[in-house]
């Protein structure tokens, strides 16, 4: 009982000291003493030694990825294979790659580079434009193959930043990106059919002739199934269960609450990450970090 104690006490501690940082998280709020002692005793292993993975340099892979849901047969097979060709494409532009025994690697997303994460459903095409570097969505291309109607739609840009799509068509939608304009990620429903309208509610969108701009829950779900389930295994887990036609395509799941926290202080784990691999300091003690890594190998 003293030990745990113990550990409750250097949680807080922890807490207490992030809370002071100019960028704290709220990662470790509310959490109960039974969940604190978990983590902290979770804590008591040391990063494994790791190796430079694979460089792959001389292997080009295409910068987009159609992931066509219009079969519910295969549209499993087919959404792996697009988070795949996704994480393939990061792989192979990086400069740092980290390799783990000899299953696990991690690697640092590229430096330059944009990639088109195209959703089609029927006859409607909305391609996520990703920035390499960061991950965030800026917008998108939607084409309406029936009716040859093509749209690029840019996300609104925050204070003087600069277009991020150079276009004369571009169209500047009334939000940002950022998940705050919707539902809370833990409140979203995901699935066959919520894909699909998504997909069908951005592609239908025609600027200057309908009534309304996408409901920005739509652009979450397309987000969530994208580039956030490409770089964080849990939620591809998740989105990629959610595909499943053993519940027959109708039964929606939700992303955890737990787990919430994790895509929004997303940059601020994966800097720790690297601070890791690098054997410097962060925001967590040494210790603590092995279970940031834990949750994050694929990329940071």
């Amino acid at each position: 009982m003293a030990h745990e104690q113990e550990l409750i006490l250097k949680f807080d501690t922890m807490v207490g000291e992030e809370r002071e940082k100019k960028e704290p998280t709220n990662l470790f709020e509310g959490w109960s003493d039974e969940e604190k002692v978990s983590y902290m005793r979770q804590l008591e292993f040391n990063l494994p030694q790791y190796s430079e993975a694979p460089n792959l340099e001389d292997k080009e892979v295409p910068d987009s990825v159609i992931f066509d849901v219009t079969d519910p047969e295969k549209i499993q097979k087919n959404y792996v294979a697009s988070i795949g060709h996704y994480r393939s494409w990061q792989y192979v532009g990086s400069d740092r790659r980290f390799e783990f025994g000899s299953k696990q690697r991690t690697f640092v997303t590229r430096s330059t580079g944009t990639f088109v994460f195209y959703y089609r459903y029927k006859h409607f095409l909305v391609g996520l434009i990703v920035d390499g570097q960061c991950g965030w969505v800026e917008g998108a291309i939607t084409r309406n193959v029936r009716d040859g109607l093509e749209s690029v739609l840019q996300f609104a840009r925050k204070g003087s930043s600069p277009d991020y799509i150079r276009s004369a068509r571009t169209y500047t939608l009334a939000y940002d990106g950022n998940y705050t304009k919707g539902e809370n990620i833990s409140k979203i429903k995901i699935g066959i059919w919520q894909l699909c309208n998504a997909i069908e509610g951005i592609g239908d969108f025609v600027p200057g002739k309908s009534k309304s701009e996408p409901d920005p829950m739509q652009w979450q779900i397309l987000i969530l199934y994208g580039p956030e389930a490409g770089r964080i295994n849990y939620i591809f887990d998740r989105t990629k269960m959610s595909l499943s036609v053993d519940n027959g395509g109708h039964v929606a799941v939700k992303i955890p609450a737990d787990l919430e926290p994790f895509v929004l202080n997303y940059l601020k784990l994966s800097k720790c990450g690297i601070a890791v691999l690098d054997g410097k300091e962060f925001f967590m003690s040494k210790e603590r970090r092995q279970e940031v890594y834990t949750r994050f190998y694929w990329r940071f």
